[in-house]
């Protein structure tokens, strides 16, 4: 309902009083896609500290949006000290909740639960290539446990590097 009079929808006329009233009773119930409207609707009326705090309800239940906006106010210093540090934390909780949206991890998922190992582990090496944290880490444990029969090659050579090449043999 809270939608419906924030943007006036069919023969619901806008009236953000009443939209206000409908998410935050909505935001009591801990819901957190209310609790980011509340803090929106505050944020336009430069009420950034209102608006911290509801994003801050929301994003610790985890809601992406939240961080988004934590990011953003860090990055640009908007109702405290610019910290680029803590804006590229929130970032980095962003990227990790969208992950599986935008990498190949979803995928590599269902192939390792379906046995195809060597199709998780490229689908695992695209996302670490991307810079996904847990795509790494399961690139890593897959290589160490001999699971997949991909072949690490120098693309110069096309020979198998030798991580050891500075011990005499």
């Amino acid at each position: 309902m809270g939608m419906l009079h924030l943007l006036g929808a069919a023969d619901v006329p806008k009236d953000q009083g009443k939209a206000l009233q409908h998410f935050k009773a909505s935001a009591e119930q801990n819901h957190p896609p209310a609790q980011v409207a509340i803090a929106k609707m505050y944020l336009e009326q430069n009420e950034v500290i209102i608006a911290t705090r509801y994003f801050e309800l929301a994003a610790r239940q985890g809601h992406v949006e939240a961080f988004y906006f934590l990011a953003e106010l860090n990055h640009k210093g908007i109702g405290r000290e610019r910290s680029c540090g803590i804006a590229a934390a929130y970032y980095k909780m962003v990227a990790e909740r969208v992950e599986v949206l935008h990498s190949t991890v979803g995928e590599a998922n269902v192939a390792w639960q379906e046995g195809r190992f060597n199709d998780a582990m490229v689908g695992y090496m695209m996302a670490a290539e991307q810079g996904y944290e847990s795509a790494q880490a399961n690139v890593a444990w897959l290589i160490d446990q001999g699971t997949s029969s991909h072949e690490i090659t120098d693309s110069s050579t096309k020979q198998r590097p030798s991580i050891h090449s500075s011990i005499p043999q």
